[in-house]
């Protein structure tokens, strides 16, 4: 588990997935968890303490990830980030968030995860035209 954080969409995904897998499997609705907590159910109640402790267990991860990786910023190149380093400022605020869409879309439906999604291997949005806008506004709203 721990060493997930160190690998790329998976590993940033899979402490959240446990959760969410968890809730669903076990209280599906945030009113009936919380009905149960207050009603002292040790379910909902170990429930909460499973999820406190893999969120304290993700931040000192990722802390020591960054303190493994040094303070300094990652030096990117176009090659590696084509959204990041658009010109076109429509190109890139629409291309770098669709990427959010992508990531949102792999955690609820893993299919599509590759080892390396740099470089060109999304293509960017370069105008309104792209059908990808859609999902873009839809994340914004």
């Amino acid at each position: 588990m721990t060493l997930s954080l160190f690998s790329k969409e998976q590993g940033a995904s899979t402490l959240i997935t446990l959760v969410v897998y968890d809730f669903l499997q076990n209280h599906f609705s945030a009113f009936k968890l919380i009905q149960s907590i207050y009603r002292g159910d040790g379910k909902a109640l170990r429930f909460v303490r499973r999820t406190v402790v893999l969120g304290v267990e993700t931040l000192i991860i990722c802390g020591w990830r960054y303190w493994l990786n040094g303070e300094t910023e990652p030096d990117f190149i176009f090659d590696q980030n084509p959204a990041g380093f658009a010109a076109d400022r429509f190109t890139r605020m629409f291309s770098v968030t669709w990427v959010y869409c992508l990531y949102i879309r792999d955690a609820f439906y893993p299919q599509y995860l590759s080892v390396d999604w740099s470089g060109r291997s999304i293509p960017l949005i370069t105008d309104l035209g792209d059908i990808r806008v859609v999902g873009v506004l839809a994340l914004w709203l």
